[in-house]
């Protein structure tokens, strides 16, 4: 603690700066409390209230499942056109305008668009 705050002369300070983080909730809580011997400017900053804006644990699942199923589908495209990119042969590749070398950055763009 004494390492990230240099600017904090004494051990104690970071002691009772680590305190009134964790324990106090207002600057003014921290100033009655431990406040009296350290500058206003080395308190640290500290949070007194957590929002989930309304997104409950149910929501985040089926988010997560539903960008699982994406990201699958997303694979799936680049498999099957890799696949069958490479079953063709090499006239029928050139015929097509293409190498054996650009089938995975085609099949990248096919599934990912890049």
């Amino acid at each position: 603690m004494h390492l990230l705050h240099s600017s904090i002369d004494q051990l104690w300070y970071c002691a009772d700066a680590a305190l009134s983080y964790i324990l106090i909730t207002t600057e003014a809580e921290y100033a009655a409390n431990v406040g009296r011997h350290i500058k206003k400017d080395s308190i640290m900053a500290f949070i007194t209230d957590t929002r989930t804006n309304g997104i409950t644990l149910a929501q985040r699942f089926a988010a997560l499942r539903e960008n699982f199923a994406a990201a699958r589908a997303q694979r799936k495209i680049y498999n099957t056109t890799v696949a069958e990119l490479a079953n063709l042969s090499d006239r029928e590749l050139s015929d097509l305008g293409l190498s054996r070398s650009s089938i995975k950055s085609i099949a990248l763009d096919a599934a990912y668009g890049k």
